[in-house]
């Protein structure tokens, strides 16, 4: 099914089992150049179930769901079934399958599939009434099933759902990248998909920086026009006119301060006001504060 259908999907599904946990995963392989080579999610769901019956000897498909790189969703494992995703962690969980290898160096995540994934999770969270701390990856496990809540080096059982994915695989990289989309999905998120999202988080990062940035500038120039010499906090008569409202404004906001004595401000120190209140304009534009 598309992302679309799964939550209506989901909701005609008759589970009797407790969840508590939505686990993911990434399947290493087959990765996007298997896909690619034959792009159909039976296929390699089919590939997949005769592996883990045949080869590994379970009773069914490890996992519940598949997300394949166009987005599509496709069943597996009975929703009544535990999993045979993280051992230790299987018990009231649900998982979920990406399509493709997401450690460093491996596969780019189509948007498609970030998509899917997020709503797919989110609607999981919905149906059984979860937070999105009841999501985890087995990178969180070691291989003997305990847990460790985070992705450890030499320690944990798998890297996966990769070390790439969203970002990483460790707690901060889901904190700081999946788990917003999440609950953005969950919350309505206002007509935001999440290549729309993750650009306003960038925009956001990017306008912070700036602002920080100029903050700093302006701090240096406050202190460039300040010392070593008093000022005129005043404006002298003999000033350009191009300058006149600059200066008027860094007196106006306390940029410029002295007792009157000392020497009158040079022509360097008039390119500074005027510097200084076009970076505070820029920022409070950037802001959207009137100063």
């Amino acid at each position: 099914m598309s992302a679309a259908e799964f939550g209506g999907w989901l909701a005609k599904q008759n589970v009797t089992r407790s969840i508590k946990r939505i686990q993911l995963h990434h399947t290493y392989q087959p990765d996007y150049s298997s896909w690619n080579g034959h792009p159909d999610a039976f296929y390699w769901q089919n590939s997949m179930k005769s592996y883990h019956v045949n080869s590994n000897g379970w009773a069914d498909i490890a996992q519940q769901f598949t997300i394949c790189l166009d987005g599509t969703i496709i069943t597996g494992r009975s929703l009544n079934s535990a999993p045979a995703g993280i051992y230790g962690a299987n018990t009231g969980a649900i998982c979920i399958e990406n399509l493709g290898n997401f450690d460093r160096g491996g596969d780019s995540m189509t948007t498609a599939q970030k998509e899917a994934i997020v709503s797919a999770v989110g609607e999981l969270l919905k149906r059984f009434n979860l937070g999105t701390d009841a999501v985890t990856y087995h990178a969180w496990w070691t291989a003997d099933g305990g847990s460790l809540g985070d992705y450890v080096a030499g320690r944990s059982a798998k890297t996966c759902p990769g070390t790439a994915f969203f970002g990483g695989n460790t707690r901060a990289a889901y904190e700081a990248n999946l788990k917003p989309l999440i609950e953005n999905y969950m919350n309505g998120n206002g007509g935001l998909t999440v290549t729309q999202y993750e650009e306003l988080k960038g925009l956001i990062e990017s306008k912070d920086n700036i602002i920080n940035k100029m903050g700093q500038q302006i701090v240096a120039l406050q202190t460039a026009i300040n010392t070593p010499k008093m000022i005129y906090n005043y404006i002298d008569e003999n000033m350009p006119e191009w300058a006149r409202e600059s200066v008027q404004w860094c007196v106006d906001n306390g940029i410029i301060v002295g007792t009157g004595d000392g020497l009158g401000l040079d022509d360097k120190d008039l390119r500074i006001c005027a510097m200084i209140r076009r970076a505070v304009n820029l920022i409070c534009k950037l802001i959207n504060v009137k100063l």
